[in-house]
């Protein structure tokens, strides 16, 4: 199946959402580790490794495509001196 190149724009909105995946989903491994069997609460961590493994393949596509974004997209917040500043809003 052939996909659409997908924009700059349309990167940084897959980025950003899963970096608040990321951050919902730590929330509630917090809220559940030590308070529900170790075999149910370890679930979330696969789940934060397969998310881990979205963004792998992701950036790894996105590169593919030529995009001249940077690995800031799915993996924390921008460098210091970067183009892209994290209250800019394309990281909104």
């Amino acid at each position: 199946m052939t996909y659409k190149k997908l924009t700059d724009k349309e990167w940084l909105e897959i980025g950003n959402q899963s970096k608040k995946v990321k951050k919902e989903l730590y929330k509630l491994m917090d809220l559940s580790y030590g308070k529900m069997p170790v075999k149910i609460a370890d679930i979330l961590f696969r789940s934060g490794k397969e998310l881990e493994n979205f963004n792998m393949k992701a950036e790894s596509r996105m590169f593919e495509e030529g995009s001249s974004l940077s690995t800031d997209v799915f993996f924390g917040e921008p460098a210091k001196g970067s183009q892209k500043v994290w209250n800019d809003e394309r990281w909104d």
